[in-house]
């Protein structure tokens, strides 16, 4: 931070996510479904990462914690008419349009917020 510069404040979060690439999002998402204020601050235009913005797919099944995250994304983008399994491989696909719309979508109605196109950052730990 610059001294000249006046930081806008654009909330209070219990977490703030750094890069909301398909990490950063199911991280976001779990922490706001379970009950947290969260900011996910993202350098591009939507969520995904090189999933959505470089076009690298398909998504690979994750085995860790956020594992039931990644079948709810599965789950909403057959909902949306996507055809995410090509029968040979164990791997998801999906348009980059499909899977940004549905990494947002689960994330604001879990009461998540995004900051988009941000090139600089400043924050401050309160101990409230």
């Amino acid at each position: 931070m610059y001294q000249w510069d006046k930081i806008k404040v654009i909330g209070n979060y219990d977490t703030v996510v750094v890069g909301g690439g398909t990490a950063g999002a199911a991280a976001g998402i779990r922490a706001a479904k379970e009950g947290n204020r969260v900011l996910i601050v993202e350098k591009s235009l939507a969520l995904g990462g090189a999933a959505v913005n470089a076009l690298v797919n398909p998504m690979m099944e994750s085995f860790v914690e956020h594992g039931e995250i990644f079948h709810e994304i599965e789950r909403r983008l057959k909902e949306k008419g996507v055809t995410t399994r090509d029968g040979i491989m164990e791997y998801v696909h999906s348009t980059a349009e499909a899977k940004a719309l549905v990494l947002e979508e689960m994330f604001l109605e879990y009461g998540g917020g995004i900051l988009c196109s941000a090139d600089r950052l400043s924050g401050k730990r309160s101990e409230n």
